[in-house]
């Protein structure tokens, strides 16, 4: 298991290493291979928008992890955005349960991160849920960290997942599990009935036994995702499927919702469309582009034209240090400039703001 983010901006080194490689190597690998995928493909949906996000964040900056120089744009200090300039509108993201959280971690972990899919995405994928801890800061811009601790949560898809694959078997409070030894360990379980729970370390040196540990802590968690953002118009075909909150701080944060439009039948992969819409102190769009008024605020909408696939960004100064960020992503049928900028003009923060639990353990 990969988180999306990971896996995106890692996708391209690990497909070239590959190439490298001899065939005897690589018949060996086929099945450790296989269960990765098989992975992936089930977290597919839930990282796509986020993946999206990712891929304006990492196109922004020169490498992944960096927290100098993550906007072209100047930082402004970070504050909790508020609702004092623009009217609180209903949250177009309905709350998601956060269904599992583990009672004990390492000193020093906190949550950073919280993203969610609420409903099936039209493509048989079940709601799922990410939780994030680390020991560092992550920024308000959405690109994270590579040390963390990822929980993840999704609807089980039969009777015998999780499968063993190369795992080894484990008890996780009677449960049956199996923990997986790699560079990125993990240990998978069935919470529940229908609940699939995986806890993966990413460069934080956890051994077996604190890893375990952890996974036996897990108990219920009665909490919801609330992301504080109301997106009133997308272009047809387009649906908002994932939401996020991160953070570190209760002062400095970012909400994110994602939306995605997957190819019609006879379509290319080629032709998906990716919009996400942020609320924060900071933006990943480049510095520069041209002056707009959206709504009353400054703005300015910037194109990339070094990049293989389409990239723009609309960015709203809404006052009192929050940016809202409007950022396109799409290849062979380009968003347009009046697609971003109307996404714009229908975007607000929303209510209830729920962001206590930011940098806690």
């Amino acid at each position: 298991m990969t988180t999306p983010i990971e896996d995106l901006i890692r996708a391209a080194q690990q497909r070239q290493a590959e190439r490298a490689h001899g065939p005897d190597r690589l018949l060996t690998e086929l099945p450790a291979r296989a269960a990765r995928q098989a992975r992936r493909r089930r977290y597919q949906t839930l990282g796509t928008v986020a993946v999206a996000a990712a891929v304006a964040a990492a196109l922004t900056v020169p490498a992944f992890g960096l927290r100098n120089g993550t906007s072209g744009a100047p930082s402004q200090p970070a504050a909790q955005p508020s609702s004092a300039a623009t009217p609180a509108a209903t949250s177009t993201f309905p709350p998601v349960a956060l269904r599992y959280r583990p009672t004990w971690l390492p000193p020093g972990l906190t949550e950073r991160i919280r993203t969610g899919q609420p409903v099936s995405a039209g493509n048989d994928s079940p709601a799922s849920m990410l939780r994030v801890w680390t020991d560092r800061p992550v920024g308000t811009d959405g690109a994270g960290v590579p040390a963390q601790l990822v929980m993840s949560m999704r609807q089980a898809s039969g009777t015998n997942d999780p499968l063993a694959n190369t795992g080894v078997e484990v008890d996780i409070n009677g449960t049956l599990g199996y923990y997986h030894a790699s560079d990125k360990p993990y240990v998978e379980w069935r919470a529940d009935a229908g609940t699939v729970v995986a806890l993966q370390q990413h460069e934080l040196n956890l051994s077996q036994h604190d890893l375990l540990r952890i996974a036996r802590s897990v108990q219920p968690d009665p909490a919801q995702l609330l992301v504080p953002l109301h997106v009133g118009w997308l272009p047809d075909g387009m649906n908002v499927i994932t939401g996020q909150v991160s953070g570190d701080s209760p002062a400095a944060w970012m909400a994110m919702l994602g939306a995605h439009q997957q190819p019609t039948s006879g379509s290319s992969a080629s032709s998906q469309r990716s919009i996400t819409v942020s609320l924060s102190p900071t933006t990943i769009a480049p510095a520069g582009g041209r002056s707009l008024t959206v709504n009353g605020h400054p703005a300015r909408l910037v194109i990339r034209t070094d990049r293989p696939m389409d990239m723009r960004y609309v960015v709203v100064d809404l006052g009192d240090g929050r940016k809202l960020t409007v950022s396109g992503v799409s290849r062979a049928d380009p968003l347009t400039d009046d697609d971003l900028i109307r996404v714009a003009e229908h975007a607000a923060p929303s209510d209830p703001v729920d962001v206590a639990w930011i940098a806690t353990p």
